[in-house]
């Protein structure tokens, strides 16, 4: 299948890209290919993706997640799917798994405070991926283990300003030597296709294109 090549390659790249050293890593190896997995509901894109987090983080792309991989007491919705993997702290091991929504309030929280400080907007988005990508807590009040890899799950577009905010995010993370994985039901070039201002929409699509390989899984 096209989905398992693809987490394998860039498995693959997390790996022999650590065993340079995170240092050496961001000035002379490009950052990994990410994934990105689309298809209809039920379909098994966050299993995957779960497993795949998982299979990095035991196989040396970064240390195991502290209190191991179990979901006992995370947040969920009505549907029981899993939002925030409260089992898997914010950047512990290198590894950082969470939910669409989440990461989105987490930017625009990380935005608010970066505003409010003496810092200046033209330098917002790149202040808010350095600060996610060093694994920083929102309120500054330390630190975790740096980001290497990002797992962003059920990506769905709902407003255009939002959208052209996560591209600019995401671009700014791979910079950064963050590889981004994501999943969602919709193609890229299907994202938020009949809305207003779609035009806003297209960096975040060309951010997940040129970050990640895109995968469709169907259900057949």
């Amino acid at each position: 299948e096209a989905f398992v090549v693809s987490f394998l390659r860039a498995r693959a790249a997390l790996m022999g890209a650590g065993a340079r050293g995170a240092t050496r890593l961001r000035r002379a190896v490009a950052t990994p290919a990410g994934v990105y997995l689309h298809g209809g509901v039920g379909t098994g894109k966050t299993m995957c993706v779960d497993a795949f987090a998982a299979a990095c983080a035991a196989d040396g792309v970064a240390t195991a997640w502290p209190g191991g991989a179990g979901l006992s007491g995370d947040a969920s919705d009505a549907r029981g799917k899993v939002l925030v993997q409260t089992a898997l702290p914010q950047g512990a091991g290198g590894v950082r798994r969470v939910h669409h929504h989440a990461f989105l309030m987490e930017v625009h929280e990380r935005m608010h405070a970066w505003l409010q400080g003496p810092g200046s907007s033209a330098g917002a988005v790149a202040a808010v991926a350095s600060d996610v990508a060093a694994g920083r807590a929102v309120d500054g009040s330390g630190l975790s283990s740096p980001v290497r890899l990002l797992c962003i799950d059920e990506l769905q577009v709902y407003d255009a300003a939002d959208a052209a905010l996560l591209g600019q995010v995401l671009t700014a993370l791979v910079e950064r030597g963050v590889c981004i994985v994501v999943t969602s039901n919709r193609a890229p070039s299907e994202l938020f296709a009949n809305g207003l201002n779609r035009d806003l929409v297209k960096p975040l699509v060309r951010a997940v294109q040129a970050a990640c390989t895109v995968v469709a899984m169907d259900s057949e």
